[in-house]
């Protein structure tokens, strides 16, 4: 849904794991679950994607803080 590779995603979900709540994780976990189950979910992502291209083209994006761990 997000783009990226299973390697980062594994990566940056440890990191999260290690920096947010287990209610918080748990709550992203149920979110995204929804979205991909959701009849209209197929729809969502797509205008997902698109918004992110309009938001790369306008900056919307703020910096991305990366933080370096290991799990």
């Amino acid at each position: 849904m997000l783009g990226v590779d299973n390697k980062t995603a594994d990566r940056e979900a440890c990191a999260m794991e290690h920096i947010l709540s287990e209610s918080r994780v748990n709550k992203f976990q149920i979110f995204t679950e929804f979205i991909e189950t959701h009849p209209k979910g197929k729809e969502f992502i797509k205008s997902f994607k698109n918004y992110k291209k309009d938001a790369r083209k306008t900056n919307y994006f703020g910096k991305l803080i990366l933080i370096n761990g290991s799990c």
